[in-house]
């Protein structure tokens, strides 16, 4: 039996097989077997990993090798490679196959080097290539008509219009095209339609006053965005939850700014108003994604020994934690508008409600664990430091009395003078670095627990107080609706 067979470990990905082996046969015939072998096994184990499973059992992608000898190839067999009992097999594709050091045919080691460093023009490649192609071609046309379009303002010309449909046609392609997904790339095409909302709302609202104009743009753009996050995540795990839940609630926020404003109440007074909005949707945050998926209905349910199903709590579970980040990254958007906004008051006390506003932010990232929430929390309350800062010069230097024209000094058409944009950047610089020195300093568990213990204390005490705050502050500056 020794001459027939031999006892071998055959090995793929972290995965080991104990298996005998017929060293007579081709290797072309004993691939297809191990890999059949690999799949039952996963079967049997039941882990519920569908990465565990091998997805195909084309043997001409399969390969065995060993360090000693190298790529087995398909028509030889163990015996002619001269593989022995105890030897250890890799199971992996061609291209990922063990090599030996030295190669007995020099010009086939050159062709197969050649041939892995190309893209072959064949297959999935070769659809891949053709549709970039066309999608170039396609930006191309639309950056150009967009071009011709940027500075446009109501009434166009036959021309302008025709540019405009070409430019809503690119991003209507995209689109489908996102949705189609013939390739993983193709999901991203979709962020044409937000690209194109911008240019549209800069064209059409380009006569309305600033305070409107610009809510109105942001609303738009944002709800363009949770459309192409939804083409993007289609199939995908949480489907696109958190960013679709954040670009609709910025979007809900612009769009109520821009309706305040419209009716003639002051923006100022309304993102001063609303200032603590962005403090209770941190805190509600976990709470807003737990009741939005309906998973603790699951935990009563299993709760009274019903069984539930893994998947199904899974799929809850990934939702709520999606909607309670989306909910995070919509109130630090929010949070940023009204920083930047309050930044650009007249008035002095404007700069208090910010800080409130930023510690706030700044303390809440210790309640969450998600990295792409905290870095959003921490890059909010940096850069609303930062403009903050630069107000408070202006406001200084200015004998803390009312601007009679305000400006935004921040924006890039304004010139500003140099004390602020210094005093915006070094408080920049400074927050950043004590915050690079916070988050690389290494700390031990013990210490790690008890700075969360005040942490938590204090963000308690802080959110807590913030908003009553900000609502009995009000009587600071006399707001008023511009009725003349």
């Amino acid at each position: 039996m020794s001459d027939t067979f031999v006892r071998v470990s055959v090995f793929y990905a972290d995965r080991q097989l104990d298996v005998s082996l017929p060293m007579g046969r081709p290797a072309v015939d004993i691939v297809g077997d191990v890999v059949d072998l690999f799949n039952h096994d996963a079967a049997s184990n039941d882990s519920g990993d569908p990465q565990k499973a091998i997805s195909t059992t084309d043997t001409h992608t399969w390969v065995l090798s060993t360090s000693k000898v190298g790529t087995i190839e398909p028509h030889a067999t163990l015996a002619e490679y001269g593989i022995q009992d105890g030897d250890r097999l890799h199971l992996t594709r061609r291209e990922e196959a063990a090599h030996t050091p030295f190669v007995d045919d020099a010009i086939a080691e050159v062709r197969a080097t050649i041939d892995a460093a190309q893209w072959g023009w064949s297959g999935s490649m070769r659809s891949s290539s053709a549709l970039a192609t066309f999608v170039a071609g396609l930006a191309a046309a639309g950056a150009i008509a967009a071009a011709g379009i940027w500075n446009a303002t109501l009434p166009l010309d036959a021309t302008q219009w025709i540019q405009i449909c070409i430019v809503v046609a690119t991003a209507a392609i995209g689109l489908g095209m996102a949705l189609w997904r013939k390739h993983e790339w193709m999901r991203y095409l979709g962020y044409a339609v937000p690209a194109t909302t911008v240019l549209l709302t800069r064209v059409f609202l380009a006569q309305l006053p600033l305070e409107q104009s610009v809510p109105w743009t942001v609303a738009a753009v944002a709800l363009s965005t949770a459309i192409a996050v939804w083409a993007a995540g289609r199939n995908e795990p949480a489907s696109g939850t958190a960013g679709i839940t954040a670009a609709l609630g910025v979007a809900a926020g612009a769009a109520l700014v821009a309706g305040g404003t419209m009716l003639g109440a002051n923006i100022f007074a309304i993102f001063a108003w609303s200032a603590w909005l962005p403090v209770f949707l941190l805190l509600a945050a976990p709470t807003m994604g737990l009741n939005a998926t309906g998973l603790p209905a699951l935990i009563r349910q299993n709760d009274t020994g019903d069984p539930v199903a893994r998947e199904t709590i899974r799929v809850h579970a990934r939702r709520a934690e999606a909607v309670s980040r989306g909910v995070a990254w919509a109130a630090a958007g929010l949070a940023l508008a009204a920083a930047a906004c309050l930044s650009a008051s007249p008035v002095w006390q404007h700069g208090l409600i910010v800080l409130l506003l930023t510690a706030a932010v700044l303390l809440r990232q210790n309640g969450f664990a998600d990295a792409r929430a905290v870095g959003v929390l921490s890059f909010v309350g940096v850069v609303s430091l930062a403009l903050v800062a630069g107000s408070f010069v202006r406001w200084y230097r200015n004998d803390w009395h009312p601007l009679a024209q305000p400006t935004v000094w921040w924006a890039p058409t304004q010139s500003s003078e140099p004390w602020i944009w210094g005093a915006a950047i070094l408080t920049l610089a400074v927050a950043l670095l004590v915050m690079l020195a916070l988050q690389l300093r290494e700390r031990d568990e013990v210490q790690a627990a008890r700075a969360a213990r005040v942490i938590n204390t204090v963000d308690v005490l802080v959110c807590l107080a913030v908003i009553p705050g900000i609502l009995a502050a009000q009587g600071l500056y006399q707001y008023y609706w511009a009725t003349t």
